[in-house]
């Protein structure tokens, strides 16, 4: 069986401790469980998307958290702080900015944030491109041009991030790698049987560098 485990907690995915058949969980990652997971290299991206920005000339840059209990987006989180941390720079109170999860309520969410007063950095890594599709038409609205005011890069590189009106830089991690390496640890597990020992896999990805990242003066 391959699990997907996107949204799953770890207790959850304890529960499958009981059942008998090769299992490998997919699309998230706990290095505290005896399972097989097979995830994207999360805080490995953050840190490539930081580090394009520190190369285009920020030093001020803030990162939009989906709202919901992903492990995926608390690693990106974890690895947005960790590269900040190792490029000494600053993570203020208004660095980090959650929104709902959707392109509706972060439209709603980044709109309501900008309203109150509340101020972004000139540089800004968001969780999905889904959130990054609702906050730049929140952007908009409220007067912020990307990327002449605000950079932005997000994540997975869906297909409408090639096609919007400001072409969306992103991180693009392989699903059909993914996938693939689920399948053939699958395939180990049935031929080695309890000899397995449980194997955590990180797939790498690339950015995809377009037209939301400005280069500033340094």
């Amino acid at each position: 069986a391959i699990v997907l485990g996107t949204e799953m907690s770890p207790e959850e995915v304890s529960r499958f401790g009981s059942v008998k058949m090769p299992l490998v969980v997919l699309d998230t990652f706990y290095d505290s469980l005896p399972f097989d997971f097979v995830d994207m290299n999360n805080i490995g991206a953050a840190f490539a998307v930081i580090e394009h920005f520190v190369e285009h000339g920020h030093r001020e840059i803030g990162f939009v958290k989906g709202n919901v209990e992903v492990e995926n987006f608390r690693l990106r989180g974890r690895g947005y702080r960790r590269a900040m941390e190792q490029f000494g720079l600053p993570v203020g109170r208004q660095s980090v900015v959650p929104v709902d999860a959707t392109y509706q309520g972060a439209y709603r969410d980044m709109l309501a944030y900008l309203k109150s007063g509340g101020k972004l950095p000139p540089a800004l890594f968001i969780s999905n491109d889904i959130i990054a599709y609702g906050c730049i038409k929140a952007m908009r609205e409220h007067g912020l041009a990307v990327p002449h005011d605000i950079s932005v890069i997000g994540f997975d590189d869906l297909p409408m991030s090639a096609v919007m009106y400001i072409p969306l830089t992103t991180f693009a991690v392989s699903k059909q790698s993914m996938g693939r390496r689920a399948f053939e640890l699958c395939a180990s597990k049935l031929i080695e049987g309890r000899e397995h020992m449980p194997e955590k896999i990180l797939i790498d990805g690339r950015l995809i560098e377009r037209n939301s990242v400005t280069r500033r003066a340094v």
